[in-house]
């Protein structure tokens, strides 16, 4: 009975993983059974034993991809905390640092990892309802997570006197719209001067909200800088110390 549930394990496993083949390739269009059964090779009946339609698989990969992104920004907001240790800011700027940090994050993570921020953008987004709302509620426990996590700083930052009091979940979903609009800005980074590239305009995005929010200018640049300090990609290792064969690469922060 075990090997027998391994083996059922290690197939959905395999369904949902061409799944995020199809997705990511042509979309929540180019997902369907017929597509997905030729995938993996598979009759269309014997993938209704791992997923009873559509929906059900496509709520599975938007589970999926939302816990990922809730486990990638846990660890992004550690490393902004340990970062504003380090660079001995005042309390009201780490407490900015640390209520930027889930949105700088997000955008941090879709340059890292497109793919799958392409697939919650386009699930998240879709113009049109995708899951009945049964089902799109059971989604919405694990979205609800990943907001109640970036709230969490906000409100911390009001309680701490950084922020003016108010709603922290309102602020989440602002903050997460307004950088959501900035990343489709990326397709024209190589046409535009440095200063207008998406990247460059993530700061003085986060630090107009959090004035806007009743933040101190200076702190709020100060805390904002500091995240996206802690967030930067690590450098590349110079020429002539590549890591031996067999050698444990080096740890690099909330992306290792």
């Amino acid at each position: 009975m075990a090997r027998r549930e391994e083996r059922r394990a290690a197939r959905r496993r395999e369904v949902l993983d061409a799944a995020w083949g199809l997705v990511l390739e042509g979309g929540l269009d180019g997902l369907t059974i017929a597509a997905l059964a030729e995938r993996v090779g598979a009759a269309v009946g014997a993938l209704y034993r791992y997923f009873p339609g559509k929906e059900a698989l496509v709520a599975a990969l938007q589970t999926e991809a939302i816990g990922a992104l809730h486990a990638d920004l846990t660890a992004r907001l550690r490393a902004v905390e340990g970062m504003a240790a380090e660079r001995g800011v005042t309390r009201a700027a780490g407490a900015l640092a640390c209520a930027a940090a889930p949105a700088l994050g997000y955008l941090a993570e879709a340059r890292r990892a497109p793919a799958r921020h392409r697939l919650i953008a386009a699930i998240l987004g879709a113009p049109a309802p995708v899951l009945d709302e049964a089902t799109a509620l059971e989604v919405e426990r694990s979205v609800g997570a990943l907001i109640a996590l970036a709230a969490a700083p906000l409100e911390a930052a009001a309680q701490a006197g950084a922020l003016e009091p108010g709603p922290p979940r309102q602020r989440t979903l602002l903050a997460w719209a307004a950088v959501q609009g900035l990343s489709s800005f990326a397709h024209r980074d190589r046409f535009v001067a440095p200063e207008e590239r998406s990247d460059a305009l993530a700061g003085p995005l986060l630090v107009t909200l959090l004035r806007g929010w009743g933040a101190d200018p200076v702190a709020a640049r100060d805390g904002v800088a500091v995240t996206l300090l802690a967030l930067a990609p690590a450098p590349p290792p110079p020429p002539g110390r590549r890591r031996r064969a067999g050698a444990r690469p080096t740890r690099r922060g909330p992306e290792a």
